[in-house]
């Protein structure tokens, strides 16, 4: 076989020399990007901590109006029921008022049936039996 002399030993560790010098720039890079994709995730990382943050804000505002809203409905709901009861008191006065109408109008078509009853009574008396 043959013999490997010296400058073949150079060659060979020239040409080793210059691979590994491609791998370190190539490693290099590739740390490089791997910096770079590190960063995006914790930018993206951190958009997505604000958007939650946000969003939790919003909904405690959301939150937040219903709760007023709920208040006003409350409050909605008590001025129906005063309502309500201003219409039952003024049912009842006018369940008090048809009684009292009631009864006067029974006295008065009583009084006023009487009066007529006399009066048929006398015209009766007049025509049936004149005064000679």
């Amino acid at each position: 076989m043959s013999t490997v002399t010296d400058s073949d030993l150079k060659e060979l560790k020239d040409l080793i020399l210059g691979i590994d010098k491609k791998l370190d720039v190539h490693i290099a890079r590739t740390d490089e990007r791997f910096k770079s994709i590190d960063q995006r995730f914790d930018q993206i990382d951190q958009r997505f901590n604000d958007l939650q943050l946000q969003i939790d804000q919003r909904f405690e505002q959301v939150d937040k109006r219903f709760e007023q809203v709920d208040k006003r409905f409350e409050q909605v709901d008590k001025q129906f029921e005063q309502v309500n009861k201003r219409f039952e008191q003024v049912d009842k006065q006018f369940e008090q008022v048809n009684a009292r109408i009631n009864t006067f109008t029974l006295g008065f078509l009583g009084i006023v049936g009487v009066l007529v009853t006399g009066l048929l009574g006398i015209i009766g008396k007049v025509v049936f039996f004149p005064n000679p």
